[in-house]
This record gives structure tokens, C-alpha cells and sequence, in this order.
């Protein structure tokens, strides 16, 4: 690319991935089909893009609430945020009454707390993809490296406290690091989290080849922590 840009050629680059962009001398923000501010020269970062990006939605909207609407007052973007949340919470309830009519100790406090369990880790995991995505990043490996820890803590957490605190330590750093090199070497995050999911899931294995383990009691103790007079721990 950059010996054909060196031959004067003109090179029109459509895309959407942040390292793409910084080897264009241009850059054209387009949004929903129209022109939203151009980049050209030093301007040219993965926060300027993002900032600009995130900066003509928030004016769009804003255009949008000062403009008359013919649905009682409502803007579009209200109307469509409005659906989006009925769609989620219609879906959540269709799939809660066919769970329920299948086995309906599934709405007692204890098949809640049960289902609601398993829910915490995957709330966890997702909300630190969003922060990722929000980053215009992605992490395939997070899945992994959240069942490193669990093994973790329910072998050397939990038998040898020193051992496993450290190994946990180690692992945060070591995971930390991994983002470092992928912003400060300009990688693609979706190759390097790809390749370090099999470290991870290797690394678990070997720590622990097969189901076992337990957690520890100040740990447990902690997640059954009551909620009040709520029923689910």
C-alpha cells in the first residue's frame, strides 16, 4: 500500500479498523452516509477518530431533540432507544416463562439464586468487553483467562493462599502487559487475544487436567453474603 501511495496513486480505503487508519494520509469520518469531519497528516490517532465519531453522534442527537416530532415530542433516537429496551425485557420474559413452564422450581428463591449464580462471571466478562469494544478493541481470550482464574482460585487459592495469590498477581500482570504490547506495538488485538486464549486455556489444564477443587471459605462466604431480606445471595 504505502509503495503504491508512493507512486503517486490515489488509494481509497474503506474500512473500520483503527490500525487501517493510521496508514492513510486522510482520514474521512462518514455518518449515516454523510460527511462528519476529515483527518489528514498528525491529526490522524485512534482517539481523534474515536472522539470525532462519538462527537457527531452526540450532536446528531442533539439535532434530533430540537427538531419537532410527529410522534408526541419524542425524538427518533428516543423512540429507537425506547424499542431496543421492550424488545430486551419482552425477550427476557418470553424466555423466563418457557424455562418456568418446563420446571417452575425455577421461579422459587433458591432456582433463582441457582441461575443467577452462574450469571455474576458472565456480567463481569461482558461488561470488560464492553470497555474493550468501547476502545474499538476486542478480547477472544477473556473467556479463557477467566477460567484460568477460576482454577486458580478453586485449587492453589485454596489450598496454598500464598501460592495462588500470587499466581493471580502474576496473571493480572501478565494480562495487563499483553494490552500494553498491543497498543504500544499497534497489534491486532484480535490476534494476539486469539493466540493468548490457548496459552490461558493450556496454562488451566495443567493446573488442574480435571474437574475438582473447591472454593475457599472466606471467598464463599463472601458471595453468600445475604442481600437483606432479599431471598437470593
Amino acid at each position: 500500500m504505502k509503495a503504491l501511495a508512493a507512486e503517486k496513486r490515489l488509494i481509497i480505503w474503506h474500512t473500520t479498523e483503527d490500525l487501517e487508519f493510521l496508514q492513510c494520509d486522510r482520514v474521512l469520518v462518514m455518518d449515516h452516509g454523510a460527511l462528519a469531519g476529515a483527518l489528514s497528516g498528525q491529526e490522524i490517532s485512534e482517539d481523534a477518530i474515536v472522539k470525532r465519531v462519538f462527537q457527531t453522534e452526540i450532536d446528531r442527537r442533539g439535532a434530533e431533540k430540537g427538531e419537532p416530532s410527529k410522534s408526541g415530542g419524542f425524538s427518533r433516537s428516543t423512540l429507537t432507544s425506547v424499542a431496543l429496551c421492550g424488545i430486551s425485557v419482552a425477550s427476557f420474559l418470553i424466555a423466563a416463562i418457557i424455562v418456568a413452564s418446563i420446571n417452575p422450581d425455577v421461579l422459587t428463591p433458591f432456582g433463582i439464586e441457582l441461575t443467577l449464580e452462574s450469571a455474576v462471571v458472565l456480567v463481569l466478562v461482558s461488561l470488560a468487553q464492553i470497555f474493550l469494544i468501547g476502545g474499538s478493541q476486542i478480547d477472544l481470550g477473556i473467556g479463557a483467562f477467566a477460567s484460568l482464574s477460576s482454577v486458580i482460585a478453586a485449587t492453589w487459592l485454596a489450598g496454598e493462599p500464598a501460592k495462588g495469590a500470587t499466581a493471580l498477581l502474576v496473571a493480572f500482570i501478565v494480562y495487563c502487559g499483553m494490552g500494553l504490547l498491543v497498543q504500544a506495538r499497534l497489534l491486532p488485538s484480535i490476534v494476539v487475544t486469539l493466540g493468548a486464549a490457548f496459552i490461558w486455556s493450556g496454562a488451566r489444564y495443567t493446573i488442574q487436567p480435571a474437574p475438582g477443587g473447591k472454593s475457599p471459605n472466606w471467598l464463599t462466604a463472601i458471595f453468600n453474603f445475604p442481600l437483606g431480606a432479599s431471598p437470593i445471595r
